[in-house]
């Protein structure tokens, strides 16, 4: 039976301080008797790239924030990784086919080359000692690594045969030292290469993991192929899918466009599953014998080449994550790989200085609030995107986005698990963030509100780089009105059957 609606009203003295014209309600609708999706704890991920500070085309936008020179011995940066567990760390990206490793009998590295300066299209050389501080930082934050390998080694072109010499010499490198390394990747959006010459170099990698790690409980897992979407995909796995773990894709979801208030609209934000279910489709034609094969987006970010400055590191970027979050979820679609956590325009870390932009918190409580088990939801007003997890047996999570940029929503939330009575006598906890001040040019700066003892506080870190208080507000049951340009997480008790699977 669906619940009555809940009653919570922000004060109206707030409302109109902030200009806020209220618009008419919502209703919102939570079916808590299956989960649609289901994810595992690291689905929530993130990227970190190779790019070099003197690289001529991005130097400028990575600094030092590339894999051979990111300060990993930052007290600031472990914690904001800390903050995060559990997630996937995936270490890539373009650069990933020009890194030569200088371990075991490695090709001619010249010393004065080793973590030097080093233009884009010659080698990046990446010593014994750095991979295994990248490894043991994993380790010591709790992030799963996957780290991708160069699959280009010795290929003059792309119709050329791989070299895994290289490649077999850091894979034998980690497996006798026993890094804990969660996947390997090989190779990096290469989809105009052969698809069935790079199926044979992924069975090559297989065949080396899986004997130098025996024990599968210990054995990485091999991931890709870390492409676009294409139909390429296709003979891919029918060449490689049997020997893999996981099908990976990359996309960004507004490209090379610019950032205006177009990338809040339903049917922009509608679009960017699409390159899941291609790929869903793709990998299912290539393995057909393996419905359930994982996907992952491996590499997914809102705008490529590195984001936009004063868009893609401010306010307005939380919509297209945490509604990507959660569309990806309930097309289980196994992890999503975020470019950044720092480095360049779309890192969720300021590149020097460490400290969180928006998105930072937004990636923090959906880990801390949202479950798992993810539930159907339906919404009376396309301008107000929502959706729902088990956060445990009794406790539903439902997230709302208010996509409008000049109204607050008032929301009738209801649920088809709990009765009228049991909610009139519960409460809700509301964590609500939002933009600076409520207006376009507050959507994107880099500032976040959040909700707390009847005012809004700035977010910032406070002493030893600590995370503010995010202590809900709590309420008895009742109608929710949210702001314009703001989200919020809110938790209901729930005996819904979707939750006790």
């Amino acid at each position: 039976m669906a619940a009555a609606g809940l009653t919570w009203v922000l004060p109206c003295c707030v409302l109109a301080l902030l200009g806020v014209a209220t618009a008419g309600s919502v209703d919102v609708h939570v079916d808590t008797s299956k989960a649609v999706g289901r994810v595992p704890e690291y689905f929530r991920g993130f990227t970190c790239d190779w790019w070099r500070h003197d690289n001529p085309h991005y130097g400028d936008d990575w600094r030092m924030d590339g894999m051979l020179t990111l300060d990993l011995t930052n007290s600031r940066l472990r914690k904001m990784f800390t903050n995060l567990v559990p997630a996937l760390w995936r270490i890539g990206g373009t650069p990933e086919d020009e890194v030569v490793y200088v371990i075991g009998h490695p090709p001619e590295c010249p010393p004065d080359k080793v973590n030097s300066s080093i233009n884009y299209g010659g080698p990046l050389c990446l010593t014994p000692e750095r991979f295994k501080e990248i490894v043991q930082f994993a380790n010591d934050v709790g992030v799963r690594l996957a780290f991708g390998l160069n699959g280009a080694y010795g290929r003059p072109n792309s119709k050329s045969n791989f070299n895994s010499t290289n490649a077999h010499e850091l894979l034998k490198y980690a497996a006798t030292l026993e890094l804990p390394i969660f996947a390997f990747e090989l190779s990096n959006e290469k989809n105009y290469w052969d698809a069935v010459k790079l199926g044979e170099d992924f069975i090559t990698i297989r065949g080396y993991i899986n004997e130098l790690w025996p024990e599968e409980i210990t054995r990485p897992l091999l991931v890709g192929p870390d492409t676009g979407t294409t139909s390429w995909m296709t003979t891919f796995f029918s060449t490689a899918g049997h020997h893999m773990n996981a099908s990976t894709f990359h996309t960004y979801c507004n490209g090379y466009t610019s950032c205006t208030v177009e990338m809040l609209k339903p049917d922009v934000l509608d679009e960017c599953i699409n390159s899941a279910i291609s790929t869903i489709k793709y990998t299912r034609e290539g393995i057909p014998d393996k419905p359930d094969f994982p996907v992952w987006a491996g590499e997914d970010g809102p705008h490529s080449g590195g984001g936009r400055p004063n868009c893609t590191d401010t306010f307005a970027d939380a919509y297209w994550y945490l509604d990507h979050l959660s569309t990806l979820a309930l097309h289980n679609i196994q992890a999503f790989a975020r470019s950044t956590m720092v480095g360049a325009n779309y890192g969720m870390l300021n590149r020097t200085t460490f400290e969180p932009h928006p998105d930072y918190y937004a990636a923090y409580l959906w880990g801390r609030l949202m479950g798992f088990s993810h539930l159907n939801v339906t919404s009376s007003n396309k301008l107000l995107r929502a959706y729902a997890t088990c956060r445990n047996q009794s406790t539903v999570v439902v997230l709302l986005l208010n996509l409008d940029t000049q109204n607050s929503a008032t929301i009738s939330l209801t649920t088809t698990s709990s009765s009228p009575q049991s909610l009139a006598q519960g409460q809700q906890s509301v964590y609500m963030l939002l933009a600076a001040s409520a207006s376009v040019d507050g959507m994107f700066a880099d500032k976040v509100m959040f909700w707390q003892d009847k005012e809004y506080k700035l977010l910032q870190l406070g002493p030893d780089d600590a995370l503010p208080d995010l202590s809900p507000t709590v309420q008895p049951y009742g109608e929710l009105t949210i702001s314009p340009l703001s989200y919020a997480f809110v938790e209901l008790d729930s005996t819904a059957a979707a939750c006790k699977v």
